[in-house]
């Protein structure tokens, strides 16, 4: 019998040696459809030797039988992996046998190997950066639903699938992202705030966007609140509203028109002479002007 550390010491692919490990860490059957599209399911595990501990993806639901937490086994003919870290395939080619009990396991690994089954959503990053984030990197994003497509079927290894692209929008900038599977049919619409967990980003025809992987939700959330700041150059008055005419820089989408409530801007501006002529705010020169919103509310506005 072999441990975990020696399985890995060579090349990713099938291995044929009995590996004696304990169970960690079970998941919960997920159902699919497969290339051939027939309906199928995976179990996730994890098992442990003592010294490491790994994921299992077992694709045999024969062979779900055999994890369970605690139950030592010993597993051979399966596929070692090292993308996204080390972890191990069981097909319907592997085998599997109850073994004697082990001892060693802490409390610590089993911890590890539910983190492992069921990883914390990836860190939430503005829209820019995760835009800019490497190839495969998960990350989460939230907020402003501000263009959707209609969806549509697209087959993906002889499985027709449901997508949907759509526009968020937050205060770093907008990213597509294409929503895939049951996502493509969440309750969501123009207008709406919402967090979507570990997107991945894409690179294709010199255009970047993020697309759902299979451990994205999607989910509807109150209007988040920030601040921004503009370099104002003229001002336009009408019925309440100020439109403050921008360099362009400080705004989510780099608009060059900014409108805000004409009661807060004077607020802002106001000097010891009190009344300020907002129109003829800028003969003397731009200025900055920090602005706080929630949604489509503006909070507060600071001259700076």
């Amino acid at each position: 019998m072999t441990d975990i550390k020696s399985v890995f010491k060579g090349r990713s692919g099938p291995y044929d040696k009995g590996l004696r490990v304990q169970c960690v860490a079970v998941g919960t059957p997920i159902t699919y459809t497969g290339k051939d599209t027939q309906v199928k399911q995976v179990l996730a595990a994890a098992i442990s030797d003592s010294k490491d501990v790994i994921k299992v993806s077992c694709y045999d639901p024969s062979k779900f039988r055999f994890f369970q937490v605690d139950k030592a086994l010993i597993l051979k003919n399966f596929i070692k992996k090292e993308e996204d870290g080390k972890s191990v395939v069981v097909t319907k080619v592997s085998k599997i046998a109850f073994g004697a009990p082990m001892t060693g396991i802490t409390e610590e690994q089993k911890a590890l190997g539910q983190s492992l089954i069921n990883p914390p959503k990836a860190q939430l990053v503005s829209v820019a950066e995760a835009l800019s984030s490497p190839k495969k990197k998960k990350s989460s994003v939230q907020g402003k639903l501000i263009q959707e497509e209609a969806s549509k079927m697209v087959k993906v290894g002889g499985e027709e699938v449901k997508i949907k692209n759509v526009v968020i929008e937050d205060e770093s900038g907008h990213a597509k992202v294409t929503l895939w599977r049951e996502l493509a049919s969440a309750d969501v619409r123009t207008g709406e705030f919402v967090q979507i967990t570990d997107v991945q980003t894409n690179y294709y025809m010199d255009q970047t966007s993020l697309s759902t992987t299979m451990r994205s939700n999607l989910e509807k959330i109150d209007a988040p609140e920030y601040t921004f700041t503009i370099t104002v150059v003229g001002i336009s008055v009408d019925d309440g509203l100020a439109e403050l005419f921008t360099d362009g820089e400080g705004t989510s989408t780099s608009a060059t028109e900014v409108t805000v409530p004409a009661e807060l801007l004077q607020q802002a501006l106001a000097t010891n002479d009190g009344y300020v002529d907002l129109e003829a705010a800028c003969e003397e020169g731009p200025f900055r002007l920090s602005i706080s919103r929630k949604g489509t509310d503006i909070l507060n506005i600071a001259k700076i």
